[in-house]
């Protein structure tokens, strides 16, 4: 998302780097209400019934920039297909 590039990737090493729910887990009952699990076609690793935990919901942030996410600084907007983002 902001181009970051992590070059440590390679070796498994992801310091500064964080995984980050698309669709946040204290509103899985929205989730569960909508039947947004209908979405998920991957659910090897999957922890619950519900599909939220699936890495098709998650996407990795950098640090400072999941902070702000988490804060409803900016957020995803499903309907939209940007391959890449410039922040003035």
């Amino acid at each position: 998302m902001s181009g970051q590039i992590n070059s440590c990737a390679q070796w498994g090493r992801w310091a500064g780097f964080q995984a980050a729910h698309v669709f946040p887990l204290e509103q899985e009952s929205l989730w569960i209400q909508h039947n947004y699990g209908r979405w998920i076609t991957n659910m090897n690793g999957v922890v619950g019934s519900s599909g939220i935990n699936s890495v098709q919901n998650g996407f990795i942030l950098s640090s400072s920039l999941h902070e702000l996410f988490n804060q409803y600084l900016f957020s995803i907007n499903p309907d939209v297909s940007i391959s890449e983002l410039e922040f003035v």
